[in-house]
């Protein structure tokens, strides 16, 4: 069984569109990677994160998941972090994991492979039976080397002696050649690790596509070097960032956007493509008729060759109500959440 590991942050569109998939199945294959939020305020971070176990919980259930805490300092030195402390002296990893840990939510960890000794430390404490070693290969100018992999692979294997490890290797966007993928994923296959090969090529927003159209975006080149490469290594299993490579704007940034001024947009991929619906922009609809509708989008996507079906996906059905007048979609953060479902249930699909 091949598994899919999404990579997704923790926002509600995201986390929404995950949990209109296993309403609509309960897909054993699917452990997606969840990013922690991004924190930089000292003040506030015990607060913010003192409903993360309920929350997760009332949203996945008992679903397997991996959760990678580090990315809530993104914004902000670790080694700073390392001393924001709550009220029983814990530092922050320790109190999200006791708050995910006190609801019974079914997680593990995603850890860097350059992940600062402190966080590697805390994590450590924990019995889990499983962790994702995230390694960046596009970040090294130079590639990595074996002696490289090996240093990181006993490194791991020291700090979480009785967990399997599994291997992520993210090239982003970033996907290098065929022969330099082969070569690390070789390695650790010999190793008898579990290894998963994640990219994308989804375009970062739609200013290459034209609006009111439903047009080809870019190429799925990343799943189509992942089955390249699964004919040579059966056991890989695959993750990509869906359809979704920037965070989701901030409260602020929310309100200095003037929705007049923008354009709704619908990711559609398929299993050749990321196709995109785009509509007019919003304040020359009522205007100007070439600037059409998201419902005039969606009646486009349900007419094409390439609609999956209102049955497909919960996506998709409300699509099929958009384009007929009885599900409206007044924001962008509706259209993500489509696009994400979507594209989670085309490639469960195709595994």
């Amino acid at each position: 069984m091949t598994i899919y590991y999404p990579l997704l942050k923790k926002g509600n569109s995201e986390v929404k569109a995950l949990e209109e998939v296993w309403k609509y199945s309960s897909p054993k294959n699917l452990v997606p990677i969840i990013e922690s939020q991004r924190k930089n305020n000292h003040s506030k971070w015990e607060k913010d994160f003192n409903t993360l176990g309920k929350y997760m919980k009332s949203r996945f259930g008992n679903h397997l998941f991996a959760y990678q805490f580090s990315t809530t300092f993104a914004d902000v030195n670790p080694s700073i972090t390392e001393n924001w402390r709550g009220k029983n002296s814990e530092n922050i990893v320790e109190f999200m994991h006791r708050k995910l840990s006190e609801h019974n939510n079914n997680f593990f960890p995603c850890i860097n492979f350059d992940e600062k000794d402190w966080i590697v430390d805390t994590l450590s404490k924990y019995d889990y039976a499983q962790v994702i070693i995230r390694i960046e290969p596009y970040k090294f100018g130079s590639g990595i080397d074996q002696f490289m992999f090996q240093d990181i692979l006993e490194k791991f294997e020291k700090f979480f002696p009785h967990a399997e490890l599994i291997f992520l290797l993210d090239f982003y966007n970033k996907i290098i050649d065929l022969t330099k993928i082969s070569k690390l994923v070789d390695f650790l296959t010999k190793k008898d690790k579990q290894v998963v090969f994640g990219a994308t090529s989804c375009p970062m927003n739609s200013d290459d596509v034209s609006f009111s159209s439903f047009s080809v975006a870019s190429i799925r080149n990343d799943f189509n070097t992942f089955l390249t490469l699964k004919k040579t290594y059966p056991d890989l299993n695959f993750s990509d960032y869906t359809v979704r490579l920037k965070p989701e704007p901030t409260a602020e940034e929310k309100r200095r956007i003037n929705i007049n001024n923008t354009y709704l947009k619908i990711f559609y991929t398929t299993e050749k493509d990321y196709m995109i619906g785009k509509s007019g922009l919003l304040k020359k609809q009522k205007l100007e008729t070439e600037h059409i509708s998201i419902s005039d989008i969606c009646k486009m996507i349900v007419d094409s060759k390439h609609y999956k079906g209102k049955d497909f996906s919960y996506s998709d059905l409300k699509i099929f109500e958009c384009a007929n007048n009885k599900f409206k979609i007044h924001d962008h953060q509706v259209p993500i959440r489509l696009g994400i479902n979507h594209h989670i249930h085309t490639v469960l699909n195709q595994l």
